[in-house]
């Protein structure tokens, strides 16, 4: 008969098992780290271009210039956009279209906007002040700082070659409506096609889209709308910044620690998904190619966007384009405040851009 023995034998772990459990465990908690931000990103970008658009103030009759309401469609033909058309005194020089900033409307500078209006009108300008989607009273129910607006600013362009005396048009962009001022310009064709045999055609020379070859819905409207860039005739920005995504960013780098630290990267990328335009183009490399008089206008120190997303932007231009580019700087702290600040010295400057380039 064998002995029975009370002994048991001690059996170490296994390493690799221990080792591949806790490479398990980082990989679930950054899993739902990474889907946590997801979605508190979305979520708060949802929250951002669904902000309720601010209602347009009221004014008498004989504080604003005479003007007429005017309502056209967006390019997507699916979104009414409102505004106000203000005819210049005497024969009109040319059409002033303005683009409002994220959370404005028409009014962008409030009730100080009746003057503004004016001082264009007195000096033989026509104004088209308009809402974009989702703000005052036009249809539309995200904002998108310009990622979708600049369709709303091309339809702008063919309301005012439409019913507008005038051969051209002026843009003048306010915050996140530089982006869609920009977009708009950079989206419009270079120049319209001339058959050998039929002389100059209406229809642009269509473009390709960064899908490839296949025209979209949307560039086959630009390809049919019968004027290109040219119909540009100068640009006008308030607080131009190197990438459309600093005006999201402001946002959240002005906000809570979770918008300092996360949202003020990520809600910009959300922002962009959602208006289906995943990529960020540099508004530098835009502005830069503008042949045509450009103004500029910025707050130094700019106390929420900051200097350092505006300074770039405005230098390279000046560098390359000196003879066309006019610049005004308000040294007073604050953002698209110029104007607020010093009627006389911002709309003085504005004088002696369009008198130097425009007539």
């Amino acid at each position: 008969m064998s002995a029975k023995t009370s002994v048991n034998y001690y059996r170490p772990p296994n390493k690799n098992t221990a080792t591949i459990r806790r490479v398990i465990s980082v990989l679930v908690v950054s899993a739902l780290v990474i889907v946590a931000a997801g979605a508190a990103s979305f979520t708060a970008a949802n929250q951002l271009m669904r902000q309720e658009p601010g209602q347009l103030q009221s004014f008498s009759s004989n504080v604003m210039p005479r003007f007429s309401v005017i309502s056209f469609q967006s390019l997507d033909e699916q979104t009414t956009l409102s505004g106000w058309f203000f005819p210049a005194q005497g024969d009109p020089i040319s059409t002033v279209i303005l683009v409002h900033d994220s959370g404005k409307n028409r009014l962008q500078f409030d009730i100080d906007m009746p003057r503004f209006y004016e001082f264009f009108v007195e000096n033989h300008y026509n104004v088209i002040s308009f809402d974009l989607r989702h703000a005052g009273k036009s249809e539309g129910h995200l904002s998108a700082y310009g990622y979708a607006e600049w369709e709303d600013v091309i339809a702008a362009i063919q309301y005012a070659r439409r019913f507008t005396t005038t051969r051209d048009v002026l843009l003048y962009g306010f915050g996140s409506g530089v982006t869609a001022s920009l977009f708009a310009w950079s989206r419009l064709p270079e120049q319209t096609v001339v058959a050998a045999d039929e002389g100059p055609s209406m229809e642009p020379e269509a473009e390709v889209g960064d899908s490839g070859p296949a025209l979209s819905a949307i560039d086959q409207k630009i390809a049919q709308l019968g004027f290109d860039r040219s119909y540009v005739r100068g640009i006008l920005l308030d607080t131009p910044c190197v990438l459309p995504d600093n005006y999201i960013q402001a946002v959240y780098r002005n906000g809570n620690l979770l918008g300092q630290v996360l949202l003020q990267h990520t809600v910009p990328y959300a922002v962009r998904l959602s208006a289906s335009s995943t990529s960020q183009r540099s508004l530098v490399t835009v502005l830069t190619q503008i042949q045509k008089p450009v103004f500029l206008a910025y707050n130094d120190p700019d106390t929420f966007i900051g200097s350092a997303a505006i300074l770039p932007i405005v230098q390279e231009r000046q560098r390359l384009h000196p003879d066309t580019t006019a610049v005004y700087v308000d040294p007073t702290p604050g953002s698209i405040s110029g104007y607020k600040n010093n009627p006389e010295a911002y709309l003085g400057a504005v004088k002696d851009y369009l008198a130097r380039f425009i007539g």
